[in-house]
């Protein structure tokens, strides 16, 4: 594939696939919540059903994050970190949906697992942040950007 030619650089299995794997990587995330309200839902704790969800989120979550990292142009820092983070949150709270809720655990872990998913929204903000600015910047005629050390 030709670097210069823009129509092969469009006709590249990555640019149809690039909107798909940002889907796919918010879905996967979006998925933790899920299985712990159904967890929770069940009232009695179900082991196999416990570790079968927590399999299966960290497969959609490691797939879609490594799909999205190949599909992409670039790899900000600051959306890894939040997607990293967010993982991080998600995976927390589906083990903790192990736990039934009357135990007197549960509630302070979910507490720090919503702290975690506020750490995550806020470098996914800095990351939007960042990227109107760079756009900014762009629309000025500036078509490179520093990063000061």
């Amino acid at each position: 594939m030709s670097t210069i030619d823009p129509d092969a650089r469009g006709r590249a299995i990555s640019s149809v696939l690039r909107p798909f794997s940002r889907v796919a990587a918010i879905a996967a995330l979006a998925t933790a919540p899920v299985f712990a309200a159904v967890l929770w839902a069940g009232g009695a704790v179900n082991e196999s059903l416990s570790i079968a969800l927590i399999f299966t989120y960290i497969l959609l979550t490691v797939a879609a994050g490594i799909l999205a990292s190949l599909v992409s142009r670039t790899k900000p820092g600051l959306l890894v970190a939040a997607y990293s983070t967010a993982y991080c949150g998600g995976l927390f709270l589906v083990m903790a949906s192990g736990l039934p809720l009357s135990d007197p655990g549960t509630v302070p872990s979910v507490i720090v697992i919503g702290s975690i998913y506020l750490v995550a929204g806020g470098l996914g903000y800095l990351y939007l942040l960042r990227r109107a600015a760079v756009g900014q910047t762009t629309v000025r005629g500036v078509d490179t950007t520093a990063e000061v050390m």
